[in-house]
């Protein structure tokens, strides 16, 4: 035999190999070989005696003699892969018979390999190597999904987490604001029959602006924690979906002398729900963050992607705009980039926004200039995928 050369590698030392033949001389080849590269060897030489020892010591592979007394390799073969605990363990079969019926009966067996004999040291090191690096990759894939799996537990946790949350918010929190309300609205009614005291009014309506951006604000965190809550997608023309919202946007528009424009807009499979709810939060936004010296102009559009299944969605403004170097803040919840002051709001609607696309596999982003107004351009695919 050739002497193998430096071809060990040090991520496969300690893997176990169970040699099975009836042949010591066999077996005492294969054991020197291939104990210089550091693998464990095990050793059976019957059919009967693997049956018994391979579910026992689990090895990562098995090299097996075709021609034995009692179970031939064959049948060996075919036992080990019906039980569910080695059927997984590789096998490469060691014969001198080489036609094509025996390495067809082999290989229908469940044999991934084979190798000749006499045995040829490089040929039985680089094929027995070669299939443990696809043991070991198996191994690391089983290993990164198991993380992704508890990952997975671990997400709808949260998602429940969040879920109880909202339903905390939606009374717990709200039912105290409510009584806030209630009795500061009281204590008006009482100043105005004649008791007033300097200063109350304007304390009352402190009480009742905190209250509201309180409500407002709860509000928000309820539709952001509910975005995770996908329904069945459907098919959804986005034009008519759009044209509910400015119906439902119409008062605030003509508050402000604005106008809204919209072109053609594509039908994509998606929730309607949450698709109503992007498009609502971000012509509001164009309609608030508006020049106080000049109304509100959006222009809703689209254009079908160089990807056949994307479709993207433009939403511009000419409003106040933002320097696009605060652009990954905005898609953060409770970011804002306006004093409170100035506009009314809490941050959330565009991260609203961020997570419904999230759900859609779609993607986000916005271009802007200070003072120039500002487009928030969307891609989403006119088809999911089935595996979502």
């Amino acid at each position: 035999m050739k002497s193998p050369g430096n071809i060990a590698d040090a991520s496969l030392k300690g893997m176990k190999i169970l040699i099975v033949d009836d042949s010591p001389e066999n077996i005492a080849i294969l054991e020197r070989t291939l104990g210089q590269e550091g693998f464990v060897m095990a050793v059976s030489t019957s059919g009967a005696e693997t049956l018994d020892i391979a579910p026992k010591i689990m090895p990562d592979l098995i090299l097996l003699d075709v021609m034995m007394p009692g179970l031939n390799g064959f049948e060996t073969c075919q036992r080990l892969k019906a039980d569910s605990l080695t059927k997984n363990i590789p096998v490469i079969f060691l014969t001198a018979r080489t036609s094509n019926e025996d390495t067809i009966k082999g290989f229908e067996c469940g044999a991934v390999d084979y190798i000749q004999k006499p045995y040829q040291v490089e040929e039985v090191l680089i094929r027995v190597r070669t299939q443990l690096k696809m043991v070991s990759l198996l191994n690391h894939y089983q290993k990164f999904q198991d993380i992704l799996n508890q990952y997975v537990k671990d997400l709808q946790r949260s998602n429940s987490d969040l879920n109880q949350f909202a339903a905390m918010a939606s009374h717990d929190l709200q039912e105290p604001l409510r009584k806030i309300s209630y009795f500061s609205d009281k204590l008006e009614k009482f100043l105005n029959l004649g008791n007033e005291n300097p200063g109350a009014s304007k304390w009352l309506a402190k009480i009742q602006n905190s209250v509201d951006k309180m409500e407002s604000l709860i509000h928000s965190l309820l539709q952001f924690s509910r975005v995770g809550q996908v329904h069945p997608f459907e098919q959804v023309n986005l034009k008519d979906l759009v044209s509910e919202v400015l119906i439902d946007l119409e008062p605030s528009i003509r508050e402000n002398r604005g106008t809204v424009r919209v072109d053609s807009l594509p039908t994509v499979e998606a929730d309607r729900v949450q698709m109503r709810q992007l498009f609502q939060n971000l012509i509001s936004n164009g309609i608030k963050f508006h020049r106080k010296e000049e109304p509100p102009c959006i222009h809703i559009k689209s254009s079908r992607c160089e990807q056949s299944n994307m479709w993207k969605i433009t939403v511009q403004d000419n409003g106040i705009g933002f320097n696009e170097k605060y652009l990954s803040k905005i898609f953060k919840p409770f970011q804002r980039l306006c004093g409170k002051d100035e506009f009314e709001g809490n941050g959330m609607g565009t991260a609203i926004c961020y997570r419904i696309i999230e759900n859609h596999h779609g993607a986000i982003t916005a271009q802007s200039v200070p003072n120039q107004g500002s487009t928030f351009i969307v891609s989403l695919p006119e088809r999911q995928l089935k595996t979502h």
